[in-house]
């Protein structure tokens, strides 16, 4: 994400303790992003942030200020669970689009036989270099769908010679079902 950020002149990044309430609705207000990106932990109904009690941002917050998503595209790439009731209620607040998980994802690890978390790294990311270099949340969604397709044909050619890639041709395959669009899948990062 960083890498991606860099590519950005102007783009506010809240990491670690700044990935919280109130710093990421200060952030929303004062900077009026045409995007939030997110990648973390989440739940059904946030996305968790460094507040595992509150959560960063949660179905209750979109709702009574629904400034915080509306007009922009949100993407929690990786984030477990965080479309089935967040994403939905940033679409009903009027978020143009929302890329995310309805299901739990799967990190990588690396191994001795394959850097697994190199191809994790270049999977997740596929979303947002699409979206960043101009494209549609559908085409963005394309790009993660195809860089994973690709990773679970390696594994899959690999069973029986690398010793994780059972694991890691499972875990590739749960991300690939997981994530989900909702919203108006024309959307690009330039605001109407």
């Amino acid at each position: 994400m960083r890498q991606i950020a860099a590519s950005i002149r102007e783009v506010k990044v809240l990491d670690g303790p700044m990935n919280v309430r109130w710093i990421f609705s200060e952030a929303v207000r004062a900077e009026d992003p045409p995007f939030l990106f997110y990648g973390g932990h989440g739940e059904p109904s946030m996305l968790i942030g460094e507040d595992i009690i509150t959560g960063m941002v949660s179905v209750e917050d979109v709702t009574r200020a629904p400034w915080l998503v509306r007009g922009r595209i949100v993407v929690a790439i990786p984030c477990c669970y965080s479309a089935q009731k967040f994403g939905q209620a940033c679409i009903k607040m009027g978020a143009r689009a929302y890329l995310g998980a309805t299901e739990p994802m799967y990190a990588a690890f690396d191994a001795e036989e394959h850097n697994y978390f190199e191809d994790w790294l270049d999977y997740m990311s596929a979303p947002y270099a699409a979206l960043l270099s101009g494209k549609t949340v559908v085409q963005a969604l394309g790009r993660y769908r195809e860089r994973l397709e690709h990773y679970i044909q390696l594994y899959r050619d690999h069973l029986g010679t690398w010793p994780d890639a059972d694991w890691h041709l499972e875990a590739a395959t749960k991300n690939l079902r997981a994530v989900v669009l909702l919203g108006d899948p024309t959307a690009t990062l330039t605001r109407p």
